[in-house]
């Protein structure tokens, strides 16, 4: 796994419930009591919701999501929605990182039921991405910067403990524990592995956690990506990016990050070719 100044591989709640969940724009609802199983190629945007405003993306007025509108022309046979998220930078947050997270049931981290899947029959997690940034396409001091795709990874365990609400109680949820059945990422170097012409990407969810019964699929997928920082600028015009910190100086980030998703689909036939993205 490539160094990177966002969000580590494994994402676990422990990290992810110290930032608020937020949902701009219509959704729809989708905490649909059956369960699945899922065991049919599906698109993610049929089971699971874009509720999972993490990193910069938690904070008012820095990311916002058009569904199905402001797309990319879309690719022949898009199965699902098409997604365009406008990122802007939270200078004073510390994290110079964003993401979205599509989950089941909307707004969950592992602690309600995720969808019972088959992931033995799924052999890839495949979509269509673009990312627009400002120049310079670096992190703050130099480092590449990266947007990752991930599969699964969300990890509830140990973290909401065995006591379930007196809402959940009388929903017959026993279990306020849970965690994907599979774990799964991949990263792509912005401006070169990825760029802003809209191309296919997947992600092999090979990481199949055991001993689940049924298996439970909670993070249908997710994007994360670090802000380009080193295209800002400093308040103070004696600093460097690097060395503009409060209250010597603020970072002024002015030109936001386009990311444009579609076609998110879980597939049950493998990569047309290996050495594809």
């Amino acid at each position: 796994m490539k160094n990177r100044t966002g969000p580590s591989g494994l994402l676990s709640v422990g990290m992810l419930a110290a930032l608020t969940l937020g949902a701009l724009g219509c959704l729809p609802e989708l905490n649909d009591p059956d369960r699945g199983p899922l065991t049919q190629t599906f698109a993610v945007s049929d089971y699971f919701a874009p509720s999972g405003f993490m990193g910069d993306g938690q904070y008012e007025g820095f990311m916002s999501m058009d569904v199905n509108q402001n797309c990319k022309p879309r690719p022949a046979g898009a199965q699902g929605s098409c997604y365009h998220f406008r990122y802007y930078m939270d200078p004073t947050s510390g994290f110079y990182w964003g993401g979205v997270y599509w989950v089941f049931p909307s707004n969950s981290w592992g602690s309600r039921p995720g969808y019972a899947f088959a992931p033995e029959n799924f052999k890839q997690v495949r979509f269509y991405a673009a990312v627009e940034t400002p120049s310079i396409n670096t992190t703050k001091g130099g480092g590449t910067a990266y947007f990752n795709g991930i599969a699964g990874n969300i990890n509830g365990n140990g973290f909401y403990g065995t006591m379930c609400t007196v809402d959940q109680q009388r929903a017959g949820v026993t279990n306020c524990e849970h965690e994907d059945g599979v774990k799964a990422e991949n990263n792509y170097a912005i401006g070169t592995d990825i760029t802003a012409d809209l191309k296919p990407y997947h992600i092999v969810p090979s990481d199949i956690i055991t001993g689940q019964d049924p298996a439970e699929l909670i993070g249908g997928f997710a994007w994360s990506m670090d802000f380009p920082s080193d295209s800002c600028t400093c308040s103070n015009p004696s600093l460097s990016v690097l060395e503009c910190m409060p209250p010597m100086g603020m970072l002024n980030c002015p030109t936001p990050v386009d990311v444009y998703l579609d076609d998110i689909v879980w597939d049950t036939n493998p990569p047309a070719a290996a050495g594809t993205p």
